[in-house]
């Protein structure tokens, strides 16, 4: 029997490279009903059939910049929204030549940013959570047969801990940076239909954890937060995330990098010590909306100065 490997994720014909997990699952719920005089269910159906996928991909700059922070619709029609491939190896482990390999499609839906994380000495990676529509003909998940390898796969970027200013405050010695989004996406389903014809995103509350050895930053004075927080601005809040070059331990010069400002409420949360290792602790930020800017706003093409 054939054995069949992954490939990177197409997003309505942009391929994302780097990518180190990804699945799809066809959602399905089974309505098996046990009724007065039996013991087992006598009669069962497919109630809901609600497709979806997720991956996560060291290509955070692609992914962000076509996601953004509120997601991006797919209308695939017929043609492949979301798609992951399995690519068909010979016995002996290699690319099975010809058109043999396959392909799992959701041709319409949300694809929907679900994290970033990045922790010392590590690449930064980004999650995305996929979500299926019935367009009323086209089902939501298809698959394709016969198919030639795709090409085009590109693995060359890595981001890692830059500068992180939180309410006009320099936060040094980082040690990870996490990013929840936040965003609620609830499936409608109606007029009987096992699939959903509509999505809702019902809010999007992004949540942003800094993790740090700078214990020195609790306090009441100017330069530190204190125990009831304060207010980060878009004006005097950002994070950088330096892009490294390729095969070398240096950073890039040029423009590069990724910084992204925000708006919210700061407040310290755990702090931890084991051993004789140093403390450390979490600086929380719960994202606000100041009407005017995105939660999160990001720029891919900073330069460090």
């Amino acid at each position: 029997m054939a054995r069949y490997t992954p490939y990177g994720v197409l997003i309505n014909a942009t391929t994302i490279g780097g990518v180190t997990n990804q699945d799809i699952d066809t959602g399905t719920t089974v309505n098996a009903e046990v009724t007065s005089g039996a013991e087992g269910p006598q009669y069962g159906e497919l109630s809901q059939i609600q497709p979806g996928g997720n991956f996560t991909t060291h290509d955070i700059a692609t992914l962000w910049a076509l996601l953004g922070s509120r997601g991006l619709c797919l209308t695939g029609g017929t043609a492949p929204g979301f798609a992951l491939y399995k690519l068909s190896r010979t016995t002996c482990g290699a690319l099975t030549a010809g058109s043999v390999h396959s392909r799992s499609v959701i041709p319409n839906g949300l694809v929907v940013p679900r994290t970033i994380s990045v922790r010392q000495s590590e690449r930064a990676s980004m999650t995305a959570e996929v979500f299926s529509l019935f367009d009323g003909t086209n089902l939501p998940i298809q698959y394709g047969e016969s198919l030639a390898a795709p090409t085009g796969l590109a693995d060359a970027n890595g981001f890692h801990i830059g500068a992180v200013t939180v309410a006009g405050i320099t936060i040094a010695n980082v040690t990870a940076i996490e990013i929840d989004f936040g965003v609620t996406v609830v499936p409608q389903m109606d007029d009987g239909e096992s699939y959903a014809k509509h999505l809702i995103v019902t809010e999007r509350k992004p949540k942003l954890t800094i993790t740090t050895h700078a214990m020195e930053k609790q306090g009441t004075a100017g330069t530190q937060i204190p125990l009831t927080g304060r207010r980060a601005t878009h004006a005097n809040s950002s994070i950088v995330l330096r892009k490294r070059i390729i095969g070398t331990g240096a950073f890039e010069t040029g423009d590069d990098h990724i910084r992204f400002t925000f708006d919210g409420v700061v407040n310290f949360g755990r702090s931890s010590a084991a051993q004789n290792n140093p403390w450390e602790t979490q600086l929380m930020v719960t994202a606000l909306d100041d009407t005017t800017n995105d939660l999160f706003v990001p720029a891919f093409d900073y330069t460090i100065v």
